[in-house]
């Protein structure tokens, strides 16, 4: 993945994690990393952020 990108996976916290939860992230992780079909450009990341900020004051007002 790019440096400039992140994606977080939550899962409940348990001393033994169940083996789903674990094959589920080692699939994640190998899907998307370097995966040019879920990075967005500079500019889709950009159109993306000033959506989710007209979103955001559309629903707060």
């Amino acid at each position: 993945m790019a440096d400039l990108s992140s994606v977080f996976v939550y899962y409940g916290s348990r001393p033994a994690q169940p083996a789903r939860v674990r094959a589920f992230i080692d699939l994640a992780v190998s899907r998307l990393t370097d995966n040019p079909a879920y990075m967005l450009t500079a500019k889709e990341l950009a159109s993306a952020e000033v959506k989710g900020r007209k979103a955001h004051k559309k629903g707060a007002g």
